[in-house]
């Protein structure tokens, strides 16, 4: 945020400019607008279901096989975005882009859940991954609440996650270390006064 201010700041800078492949995605976005009119809106339906599902399987106790049950049903959906989304009137054309952003973010989120459990991560502060394996039985509270917990393994690696437009790419890579300084406060404060702290 801190640079994006900086840059928004200097005087010099350029107009943004569609770059060539943003430009081709906006005209074919707008071209496919006039299919999305019909008899009857399904977006709200849609968006309802998945936002339901997803609160079911990727909330605090979750289930490898309910995440790539709901993982597919997004990659089906968008698969076929533009057949299956109607709506009736044109001021509902901005909860078509709502909806679609909703599918990619829910894709993401699932696949990095999904990889998450499969390279070994356990359940932790944010969630319990259910696994029939694991070494802490608690199905006195409900039947099959039975998991491992973390033990660490993944405190040195980030995963990051993104989108290529036709299938989310994951990488894991080793954090990287909190800067070791002892400045003060007033110093610091003064310096991104100066320059925003870009160096």
């Amino acid at each position: 945020m801190r640079a994006a201010l900086h840059i928004h700041s200097r005087e010099d800078q350029e107009e943004p400019r569609f770059t060539e492949g943003i430009r081709e995605s906006v005209e074919s976005l707008l071209e496919g607008v006039p299919d999305l009119f019909g008899d009857a809106d399904t977006v709200r339906d849609i968006r309802e279901d998945l936002t339901r599902t997803f609160s079911e399987v990727a909330g605090p106790i979750r289930h490898v096989s309910k995440l790539q049950a709901h993982r597919e049903k997004l990659e089906d959906l968008l698969a076929g975005f533009s057949s299956r989304i109607r709506i009736t009137d044109p001021q509902d054309l901005k909860q078509v882009f709502r909806l679609k952003d909703i599918c990619l973010a829910q894709l993401q989120y699932t696949a990095a859940m999904q990889d998450f459990a499969a390279q070994g991560g356990k359940s932790r502060g944010s969630c319990i991954f259910l696994d029939p394996a694991g070494t802490t039985d608690q199905s006195d509270i409900f039947e099959g609440l039975v998991y491992t917990l973390d033990d660490g393994g993944k405190d040195e690696v980030i995963q990051e996650v993104g989108y290529d437009g036709a299938e989310v790419k994951i990488n894991w890579r080793r954090r990287r270390p909190l800067p070791d300084t002892e400045d003060a406060f007033e110093t610091v404060w003064r310096s991104f006064r100066e320059d925003g702290n870009i160096h």
